[in-house]
């Protein structure tokens, strides 16, 4: 016995919607979280002379992603694995891009309890120590706007 076409497109659609409700959402790459963003543009309002910077944290049963950047690009991939390291051990991960300094600092909330990383892209300057020592003091300023993870991540 063959089934009406009305009834086989129906039953289509009808599996084609239930499927949809249940598959987990794409991630969105250029969806920012406003409150990341906001200490980004903070931060760089203050620092022109940061090329680029960037917040990424773990959000949970997700994984570590970019929340905010100077790059658009960045917002809501994977975080690098310069930005892991700082998560894991709470230490700066230095390196370089070109001729850059490239520096990934745990970023802690109000109270010290590290909430993400944000990645900071400058010009080493004549001095790799002040610069690195000037990238620390701006991170800190921002620090002390976060008032927790779930605010930082919204």
């Amino acid at each position: 016995m063959q089934c009406p076409r009305n009834v086989t497109l129906g039953f289509a659609l009808a599996l084609f919607a239930t499927t949809a409700v249940f598959a987990a959402p794409p991630r969105q790459p250029g969806a920012t979280h406003a409150f990341a963003q906001n200490l980004v543009n903070q931060l760089h309002s203050a620092h022109p002379e940061f090329s680029e910077i960037g917040i990424s944290a773990v959000i949970p049963g997700e994984g570590c992603y970019g929340l905010a950047s100077t790059d658009k690009t960045d917002i809501g991939e994977k975080c690098e694995s310069d930005d892991v390291v700082p998560l894991h051990t709470g230490r700066a991960s230095i390196g370089t891009e070109g001729k850059n300094l490239d520096i990934s600092l745990p970023l802690h909330d109000a109270s010290g309890n590290v909430v993400g990383v944000v990645g900071i892209e400058t010009a080493p300057g004549g001095n790799r120590a002040a610069t690195i020592s000037n990238v620390r003091a701006a991170v800190r300023k921002i620090e002390q706007q976060i008032p927790s993870k779930s605010t930082l991540i919204s």
